[in-house]
């Protein structure tokens, strides 16, 4: 069991490495990221994923969730990761406005993330 726990930590812990990697193009162009609501937006989830990430393995480790909720909750957080560097690229690019659906659907994707983690942390 305790091999398993580790595993499903790992996993977890993994992505914001993988952030580091593939975010900081994110990070630099932050100067014209900050010059707009769009960017200013990205940056901002960037930072709010990462804590998500980290909230969610201290809360594993701590037995506060299970293996299940952990599992969901990297699936959510997998399927965000992917559409918001797609959505950084695409910005970076073209300057997305906030009324772009592409960008609507990444805010959405990200509230969704957050009210799990918040489920996650009631009563904690």
């Amino acid at each position: 069991m305790r091999k398993i726990r580790a595993i499903a930590l790992a996993l977890v812990l993994v992505m914001p490495v993988a952030g580091m990697v593939v975010l900081p193009g994110c990070a630099t162009v932050s100067g014209i990221f900050q010059s707009d609501p769009v960017g200013a937006s990205l940056l901002t989830m960037k930072d709010a994923y990462e804590a998500s990430v980290h909230t969610a393995g201290r809360l594993y480790v701590q037995k506060v969730i299970s293996e299940a909720q952990l599992r969901a909750f990297r699936d959510k957080a997998n399927k965000f990761y992917t559409s918001y560097n797609i959505i950084v690229a695409l910005h970076a690019e073209t300057k997305l406005t906030e009324n772009d659906a592409r960008f609507k659907n990444l805010v959405a994707a990200f509230d969704a993330l957050q009210a799990l983690v918040a489920t996650f942390t009631k009563g904690v």
